[in-house]
């Protein structure tokens, strides 16, 4: 476990002051493949931008997005880390399009119900992200609504929802609960299988919604058209055929929300050094 120690170095960096990663928590209503889709285009879109990110799979189910792919499955997870039968340096899974994904279990234990496991945890997951620009975690709340990771609760949350009545009611759901759980803290809301003024009007309804019953403020990530989906990093590579051109473009916008700097008044988390 001789990796599983916090670097002084970005410890001190962070207390002078230098660049801390973005984190996002993403909790998706859409379809599986939908979701899968956002998170890779995206990650590798913003890893051509110049951005080192890190994509974490907290749902520890098959749903998650860690199990699209499972030739790249990480073997070692954040809890075998934290537990002591795992080192971190098994942790990552890098994927051709230059970002890691790193997977928190292969099961779904009460990672909070143990208050010293919880913090051993945090301390892996915050050691594996050291030197990361932006960290994506596919997320879901846990029975009590809470996350496992105590910087998912203090990242920028994003709801991600499609163009159905089911995903949509689901998604006002999240609303609630995370209202309920967090207090009324600003929720991004991300629409996937629609046109850009279907997708406002998506979010100017779930907005009002939210305003009206919940008194609580959502903004508006971004779209991503509705098309084929596929799975390949095609819209990271910018290939124009098929209808990825539109797409493209959408994820071009996305990926500047994700990694412009204002973002970061927008998340509460940063990580101390302590």
């Amino acid at each position: 476990m001789s990796s599983f120690r916090f670097d002084q170095a970005e410890g001190l960096r962070r207390l002078l002051g230098e660049p801390r990663q973005q984190v996002f928590s993403l909790l998706s209503t859409a379809r599986f493949q939908h979701k899968c889709f956002l998170f890779f285009n995206l990650a590798s879109l913003l890893v051509r931008q110049g951005s080192r990110v890190v994509v974490l799979d907290a749902i520890t189910s098959p749903d998650g997005v860690a199990h699209y792919h499972p030739p790249l499955l990480p073997a070692v997870t954040l809890e075998a880390v934290a537990s002591g039968t795992g080192d971190l340096d098994g942790i990552f899974s890098r994927f051709p399009h230059g970002f890691d994904l790193m997977r928190l279990s292969g099961h779904s234990p009460d990672f909070r119900k143990n208050s010293l496991f919880a913090k051993r945890l945090d301390f892996a997951f915050e050691s594996a992200i050291t030197g990361m620009d932006i960290v994506m975690i596919d997320a879901r709340l846990d029975h009590r609504h809470g996350f496992p990771l105590s910087m998912m609760a203090e990242s920028q949350l994003i709801i991600h929802v499609s163009d159905t009545e089911k995903s949509i009611k689901d998604a006002y759901l999240l609303v609630k609960c995370l209202t309920h759980r967090f207090g009324r803290i600003p929720l991004g809301v991300l629409v996937s299988g629609s046109e850009e003024r279907h997708s406002q009007t998506v979010f100017r309804n779930m907005a009002h919604a939210a305003e009206s019953y919940l008194d609580t403020t959502l903004y508006f990530m971004g779209h991503v058209p509705k098309e084929v989906y596929p799975m390949q990093a095609a819209v990271a590579a910018g290939t124009a055929r098929n209808g990825v051109t539109d797409s493209f473009s959408a994820f071009q916008h996305l990926a500047g929300s994700f990694s412009a700097r204002e973002t970061a008044s927008r998340n509460a988390y940063e990580t101390t050094g302590a």
